[in-house]
């Protein structure tokens, strides 16, 4: 009997059907209730085939000789030698002798993942393939997540227009002591190469600027990443100039043969510019309550945000009426976002009445209220 893998499992006819109740598989072809109640001769313990001398693990053991065999005995050790996740897997096999039961704990350690290790015909820097392995999934991702790494590997591999890339991984077991290299095999194959470089929504000397920051792109091969990493500073530099919402998304087509058409699809969005009507704020303070250059957008709850920040500070120094508003006004290829600021009357204390106090003098109070 065998529960799931990593955690523990028990075989031999003795338990399977009495674990059945708990939702466990029976593959046991005895009755295994002949056994129940019978006193324990003997009991190993054993670790991949060596008697297992640790006495902690001996000590978690509840089925002791001169005891009567009993499933709930059995049920405690196995949750004992969970606790310690040490064990891949736990069995347990029951056999009748002249003299009493002998019962056999068969333990298999787990085996945890403490490297990586890539081979074949990799390509790229192993370097860059670890970084990107590491940063999604650690440094010794554990073994069920084999798959997953595959799959990054992939990615990376298609991102460098390694269309057709094969990667494999394998757990690859060692014993004293018990642990695991995952191993992930890469045969990169042919890469793509760039033949045409397309730029949609930009024309003249604004289309120029982009082909120079991403520089010659056709002839060289093919990676995304490089890329998008140019294409996201001349994002940023269209922010600075104040288009908030430029966005700028590569486009690539896999020619039959192999080859890579980029399009750059670029939407610059309106420049904006924020004003301030009304009573003033100083420049520092607009900014700061109004952050949309720190945040190089104007997100409507942004612009929400911002009037009621004005109100409340406002409010705060005593202009208990103080309003704020703002409209968006587009011209062409502009946005404006206006703000009108009313602060009203500053309202100030004029007496502090302190009343029901008798434990704090009233002067003392005062200078704490200030």
């Amino acid at each position: 009997m065998r529960r799931a893998s990593r955690g523990t499992g028990i075989s031999g006819a003795v338990v399977s059907a009495c674990l059945c109740l708990a939702g466990i598989v029976d593959v046991g072809a005895q009755d295994p209730t002949v056994f129940v109640g019978r006193v324990i001769h003997v009991v190993e313990v054993v670790e991949e085939g060596r008697p297992v001398s640790d006495e902690l693990i001996h000590s978690l053991i509840e089925t002791t000789p001169g005891r009567p065999l009993s499933m709930a005995d059995v049920r405690e050790t196995i949750d004992h030698l969970e606790v310690l996740r040490r064990f891949d897997d736990v069995q347990v096999s029951v056999a009748g002798e002249r003299d009493g039961l002998r019962v056999i704990w068969q333990l298999t350690p787990a085996h945890p993942v403490r490297d990586l290790v890539f081979r074949g015909a990799l390509r790229l820097p192993e370097s860059e393939v670890r970084e990107v392995v590491v940063e999604r999934h650690g440094a010794s991702p554990p073994a069920p997540s084999a798959d997953d790494v595959a799959e990054t590997v992939r990615q990376l591999y298609r991102d460098h227009g390694f269309l057709v890339a094969a990667v494999t991984t394998q757990v690859e077991v060692r014993h004293d002591p018990d642990a695991a290299s995952l191993v992930v095999t890469i045969e990169a194959g042919p890469q793509a190469v760039v033949r045409s470089v397309t730029v949609e929504g930009l024309d003249g000397a604004d289309r120029a600027a982009l082909l120079e920051r991403v520089g010659p792109l056709t002839g060289r091969a093919y990676n995304l990443p490089e890329l998008q990493e140019a294409l996201s500073t001349h994002e940023a530099a269209l922010r600075e100039q104040r288009y908030y919402e430029a966005r700028i998304d590569p486009l690539t087509e896999f020619t039959a043969d192999g080859d890579a058409a980029i399009t750059i699809l670029v939407d610059r969005g309106p420049r904006v510019s924020v004003t301030f009507a009304g009573d003033s704020l100083s420049r520092s303070l607009r900014e700061q309550l109004v952050p949309v250059r720190d945040e190089a957008s104007v997100d409507e709850d942004l612009l929400e945000d911002g009037a009621v920040a004005i109100q409340d500070h406002l409010r705060a120094l005593g202009y208990r009426d103080a309003l704020a508003d703002y409209v968006r006004r587009e011209r062409g290829s502009d946005l404006e976002v206006a703000y009108t600021v009313f602060r009203g009357d500053r309202f100030v204390v004029g007496e502090v009445e302190i009343r029901g106090n008798d434990a704090v003098a009233s002067n003392e109070l005062r200078d704490v209220i200030g």
